[in-house]
């Protein structure tokens, strides 16, 4: 694509959106670029004046809008611009950690909550069979790991995965100073990439907190492949009750499927609930 450099340095010049891999917003500027007719674009000979037409408006306006969709509108305060304060973390019980956690959309709404969750979750967990020495992976993390210090009993081999390098270089920061036993990986997770790292790993219980929907948008059915190819005996998968700053109620018809798809592979699961938010504990058929 011609001005593909330049076009994902104008995208990413959203504050929300600058931590985000080149790679991945190339991707969805190829999604983008798919629905429009780009011929008009080989008529202009500098990316300066490509730039002021509207062709280059509506492919950075598309892409921003897909972009927020899966990451930027969840982002309160990005990781890159916190340096000072992820550098004092020298515990998990250190306070400033509860800021970190108000600065994004899906753990500030959880902060409240995370001590009876993580209780709740965990506890039925062990009573579906989850063993108490467990393996966790944590996929489309967010900043939700910094919420370690409320797990009751701390996973052995503990893995997170997003997309932007620079929020899971912040984490690596953050494990490290506090002595977590973990690791932070970028990457898309519906790449080829990911899919062949994570043919390699197998854990005991995965975490998916308002992922899938965000899946969904970027690629249909692409939320059954992951849940088929992931090794792991447990998933914790949650869907949001209501939208961003709950204006408005979200239909349990846009879950159904994944009842549906439960059943069909024989998984069993059970749910826990808060008021923005409901958790699926599901243990697959063949554990």
């Amino acid at each position: 694509m011609n001005f593909e450099t330049e076009l994902i340095s104008l995208i990413k010049e959203k504050k929300e959106l600058a931590s985000l891999s080149d790679s991945f917003v190339s991707t969805v500027l190829h999604r983008t670029t798919a629905t429009f007719s780009l011929s008009k674009m080989d008529s202009y000979d500098s990316f300066e004046k490509f730039r002021r037409s509207a062709l280059c408006k509506l492919l950075v306006t598309t892409s921003r809008k897909h972009l927020r969709e899966v990451y930027g509108l969840f982002i309160k305060k990005p990781l890159q611009t916190c340096v000072s304060t992820l550098e004092s973390l020298d515990s998990i019980n250190n306070p400033l950690i509860d800021e970190l956690l108000r600065y994004h959309q899906s753990t500030a709404e959880r902060f409240d909550d995370y001590v009876v969750i993580y209780d709740l979750l965990f506890s039925t967990l062990h009573s579906m069979g989850l063993s108490k020495d467990y393996s966790l992976l944590d996929l489309a993390c967010g900043y939700n790991p910094f919420a370690y210090k409320f797990f009751p009993t701390k996973p052995s081999n503990y893995l997170v995965v997003d997309l932007s390098p620079s929020d899971m270089f912040a984490l690596n920061q953050f494990f490290s100073q506090t002595k977590i036993s973990a690791k932070a990986f970028s990457f898309d997770i519906l790449s080829t990439e990911f899919d062949s790292w994570i043919s390699t790993i197998s854990v005991d219980v995965c975490f998916l907190f308002k992922a899938l929907d965000s899946f969904e948008t970027v690629r249909k059915n692409s939320s059954k492949k992951l849940l088929s190819s992931i090794k792991t005996s447990f998933f914790v998968v949650s869907f949001a009750l209501s939208t961003i700053g709950g204006r408005n109620h979200i239909s349990e018809k846009k879950r159904s499927w994944f009842d549906r798809f439960c059943k069909t592979n024989n998984w069993s699961l059970k749910t826990i609930q808060t008021a923005n938010e409901i958790f699926y504990l599901v243990k697959k058929g063949n554990s």
